[in-house]
């Protein structure tokens, strides 16, 4: 209502307004909000306002997570920091888009130095908000070391510093996946049933962000029945969750581990078009496998053809982004040869 009655010549309080709806229509099940940050990202730009810029491309980056445009959050980070007249928040920001964009094309040597950025202005300007996605993405790459300890330690102080920002929530919630994933990398995930248990008997609906970890905890603990029971009433994944690739890639070792033939399928051809992209990385805050990994373990269990051909990728992926974990992952499969587990 607010744009609609807007007067002439009110720019950028159109371009602010338009942020402000952008941001509350994530995921909201439309266009609209990606329609809206666009337009207020194109009017920040005609305006030559850095900081309407910042604040737009910000609600503009969000929309990108919903439709998979990687190379739209590289643009946008890079743009940010070729600004001119930024101010510190803005050049924050500008890093931190680029850590967590790197971080999901498996490119951690850019993420590291975006990351080691972010973290220097935080330090100097007291910036809790920049401060926060780096203390997770130290957890991500730790975990990436397959050191539980010291991974484990970093999630659950990255989780205390979202708590001094008023969410905890949030916070804990981001710990729990990531300590998660990093369980199910090393074939643990059984051990997070206790703290998962919980969080599933809490919501009147599950949903499939928290079901698809405890079903696949239950299975891994050779509670196989409860996890199948656990998978069946479970509803699918919203493509506009931000963490829809994540628990996609859960889904998928999950139906491999209740024998769930009908979900491998689904999950294999939702996350084919992912092959290239790490599974769990596009957030910056947890991880697991390269999706190729995972679709060549759905390839192994459905009796397909071209299941090398992904440990292949995945492999490919794994030496280019230096990360030994998936290295030796992908080299067991090929040695295992693919036939059906």
């Amino acid at each position: 209502h607010a744009l609609a009655t807007l007067p002439a010549g009110e720019e950028l309080l159109r371009c602010r307004l338009l942020t402000t709806l952008a941001f509350e229509l994530d995921r909201a099940g439309s266009d609209r909000g990606y329609q809206a940050s666009a337009q207020a990202v194109e009017l920040a730009r005609r305006l030559g306002d850095a900081d309407a810029l910042a604040i737009a491309i910000h609600g503009h980056v969000w929309h990108t997570f919903h439709r998979d445009r990687l190379a739209e959050r590289l643009s946008l980070g890079a743009e940010l920091l070729a600004l001119p007249a930024k101010s510190v928040t803005t050049e924050a920001l500008g890093h931190i888009i680029l850590m967590v964009a790197n971080t999901a094309a498996a490119d951690f040597t850019a993420a590291d130095l975006h990351a080691d950025e972010a973290a220097r202005i935080a330090e100097r300007h007291a910036l809790m908000l920049a401060a926060v996605p780096v203390g997770f993405y130290r957890a991500l790459r730790k975990a990436l070391s397959a050191d539980v300890p010291a991974a484990e330690e970093l999630y659950r102080r990255a989780a205390a510093q979202m708590d001094r920002l008023g969410r905890r929530q949030h916070g804990a919630f981001v710990s729990l996946m990531g300590r998660f994933c990093l369980r199910t990398m090393l074939g643990q995930s059984g051990d997070m049933l206790d703290e998962l248990e919980p969080l599933h008997q809490a919501p009147p609906v599950p949903t499939p962000v928290i079901a698809a970890p405890y079903a696949l905890a239950l299975a891994s603990a050779g509670r196989v029945p409860e996890a199948r029971a656990v998978a069946a009433r479970m509803p699918e994944v919203r493509r506009d969750d931000l963490l829809w690739l994540v628990v996609t890639a859960i889904c998928a070792l999950l139906a491999i581990a209740v024998d769930d033939t009908e979900r491998a399928k689904s999950c294999y051809r939702d996350l084919l078009p992912y092959a290239a992209r790490p599974a769990a990385t596009d957030t910056g805050t947890v991880t697991l496998w390269p999706t190729a990994q995972i679709l060549g373990d759905l390839a192994r269990y459905l009796g397909f053809d071209d299941a090398s051909a992904h440990y292949c990728q995945a492999l490919a992926i794994a030496e280019r982004s230096g990360i030994a974990v998936w290295r030796d992952a992908a080299l067991n499969r090929l040695k295992q040869g693919t036939q059906r587990a």
